[in-house]
């Protein structure tokens, strides 16, 4: 009897942390200023023909009070030690909302700035908006230092850009400020006909192991691992007429974070109407933020044809504690001073899993901080990850002025259905159909090899002293000393998290697939130290 073993074990990873990054505008402004709705004009704004890293000429600070603006700057870099550039377009995007805040101001959309930042060739997310005023010109300079001292994650933000100028009842300044950590050779807002993208660049001090996320324009989601960095080369193949987004996704000091996030628009306009969110901006409490997410979450998922996830209260538990910590200790970030990883936060609460994803997300809208985390090709690949069963959210809330902050923490997970009692013909039945797809026979189960493959399975489950590999040469010996059907024998141990997936990663010699007439099954689902909570251990015993 000639007998080969061969073995598939599913790892016992707790996360694979998709992507990273804050999404949506961090957006502050008096409390004195109501919001309205504006109609999106962007004839004053000259149009970027390429995304830059590299900062244009042009001033940084418009209006008739800049050059308090940049007194202001120079205070706040030499006070907490900031390196804060002035950027021209971030200035024009400024002065795009001091046009239009009038008597009664209002602030872009999610959708209208990220739209607003590809617009002007920024690759990085999108700015963070600050409106504030001073009473008058000589205590500008203090209002707009404390307010700047303020912003949540200052020393994360590189670029600024603003305006201040005088209106009746003193100065009222808009300021913008972007993160851009990395530095790329200029790319494209659009190609005529598909193509493939080279994108070249560096990452800043502190970031390494970029990896391109790259939403193609039908919905799927492609992530490529780029290397070790700092330096990343790749060819993006933008084979598809319509809209890529594409980003660049890096560890940092906080985790892994979007670096860049920008469109190419292929055999198509570039887009000039903004993808507003369905629901107006309101203000809601965190539960009601909470119910709207995960609205949104499933009705993403049943789009794409994926099944719906389960609301998972213990998940969520976990999430509003990295939610409120990020607010406490004044960060937005996968890796918390205090609490570590993702991966560490999931095994303190005693959640084990062999698939999870966790977003972040920081907005002033629930419809509007959902919007941004699906236009993140990285962020969207979490959202849509077809084998998560569970997801739990969890908010932290605060009021600035008369909208409310929200930090979001998004977490899914798999989690291991029990196996029903006709398990066993669930096996013969998906190994019918692999084997209906080679042009093969299905296989006649074998009740004595079934016999010693569950007991294979028992053995592996009752003792957890016993590698896999001690099961496998116990089962060896005991096919030798049996009296099984004799002939050419193959064995598969598999740990898998579903019976569909368990065949599917079985890992068998085509010739002796071919040749398979009979088939043993032993499946069992249990604990075991290393093992996911309920994972499915299975041993296929074939023979001709």
């Amino acid at each position: 009897m000639r007998l080969v073993i061969r073995q598939q074990a599913l790892r016992s990873v707790v996360l694979a942390v998709t992507l990273a990054g804050t999404v949506g505008a961090a957006i502050s402004f008096s409390p004195e200023i109501p919001t309205q709705e504006k109609a999106l004009d962007l004839s004053s704004i000259p149009a970027a023909s390429e995304y830059a890293t590299e900062v244009p000429k042009g001033r940084g600070f418009f209006g008739s009070d800049s050059a308090v603006l940049g007194r202001s700057l120079a205070r706040i870099n030499n006070a907490l030690g900031t390196s804060l550039q002035p950027d021209v377009r971030l200035a024009r995007l400024a002065q795009w909302i001091y046009d239009r805040l009038g008597p009664e101001p209002s602030l872009p959309r999610q959708s209208e700035l990220d739209l607003l930042t590809r617009h002007l060739g920024l690759p990085e997310p999108v700015p963070h908006l600050l409106i504030t005023h001073a009473p008058d010109a000589p205590r500008l300079a203090n209002v707009v230092s404390a307010r700047l001292a303020k912003v949540f994650n200052l020393s994360e933000y590189t670029h600024i850009g603003g305006v201040a100028d005088r209106v009746e009842r003193g100065v009222l300044v808009v300021i913008a400020l972007s993160r851009r950590h990395a530095t790329m050779a200029p790319v494209p807002r659009s190609l005529p006909g598909p193509a493939r993208l080279p994108l070249e660049g560096s990452l800043a001090s502190g970031y390494s192991r970029p990896k391109l996320a790259h939403t193609l324009p039908g919905g799927e989601t492609r992530i490529v691992d780029l290397g070790q960095g700092p330096a990343f080369a790749a060819s993006a193949d933008l084979a598809g007429t319509g809209r890529h987004r594409l980003e660049i996704v890096a560890d940092g000091p906080r985790g892994p974070e979007v670096i860049v996030n920008f469109h190419v628009f292929v055999g198509v306009p570039v887009e000039v109407k903004p993808e507003t969110a369905p629901e107006p901006r309101r203000t809601v409490k965190p539960d009601q933020a909470q119910s709207r997410l995960f609205e949104l979450i499933n009705q993403e998922r049943v789009k794409a044809g994926l099944e719906a996830l389960v609301f998972d209260p213990e998940l969520s538990e976990a999430a509003r504690g990295h939610s409120e910590d990020m607010r406490k200790e004044g960060y937005v970030g996968h890796l918390s001073p205090t609490s570590g990883s993702a991966e560490e936060r999931l095994l303190r609460a005693g959640i084990v899993t062999d698939l999870a994803a966790e977003n972040i997300a920081h907005g002033n809208d629930p419809d509007e901080i959902h919007k941004g985390l699906m236009d993140s090709p990285g962020h969207r690949n979490a959202i849509l990850l077809p084998k998560t069963t569970h997801v739990g959210i969890g908010i932290s809330s605060a009021r600035k002025g008369n909208v409310v902050d929200y930090i979001v923490t998004e977490l899914f997970i798999r989690r291991i259905p029990p196996l029903g009692p006709d398990a066993g013909l669930l096996v013969l039945t998906e190994l019918a159909a692999s084997r209906e797809l080679d042009g093969l026979q299905p296989l006649k189960e074998e009740p004595a090899l079934s016999e010693l493959a569950a007991a294979a399975v028992r053995r592996y489950l009752d003792d957890p002293v016993l590698s896999q590999d001690d099961v496998m040469d116990g089962l060896r010996r005991q096919l030798e000393q049996s009296q099984a059907p004799r002939g050419a024998v193959t064995a598969a141990f598999i740990v898998a998290g579903s019976i569909k997936e368990g065949v599917a990663r079985m890992e068998i010699d085509p010739k002796s697939w071919a040749a398979a007439r009979r088939v043993g099954v032993g499946i069992a689902q249990g604990v075991r130290p290393g093992l996911v909570p309920n994972s499915i251990v299975l041993v296929l015993i074939f023979s001709d």
